[in-house]
């Protein structure tokens, strides 16, 4: 039973040793997840025309991207 209660710590030693490895980057402005999209003329026109919906959110996301001054 000594063994078990031994291989049951280590096992969640070494699960738990793994997670404090981990480091997140912490985001500092918009501009770190906000990338450029430049879609050509003619998909601008086929998306207006086909899917209206994707076309706002393409120009609502330019926008923001244009109001944060990212480059």
């Amino acid at each position: 039973m000594n063994l078990m209660r031994a291989t049951c710590a280590l096992f969640a030693l070494i699960v738990l040793s793994g997670f404090t490895g981990c480091q997140t980057t912490a985001l500092s402005t918009p501009c770190d997840v906000l990338v450029p999209i430049t879609p050509l003329p003619a998909t601008n026109t086929y998306l207006v025309k086909q899917d209206r919906k994707t076309a706002e959110q393409i120009a609502k996301h330019r926008g923001r991207y244009q109001q944060f001054r990212c480059s």
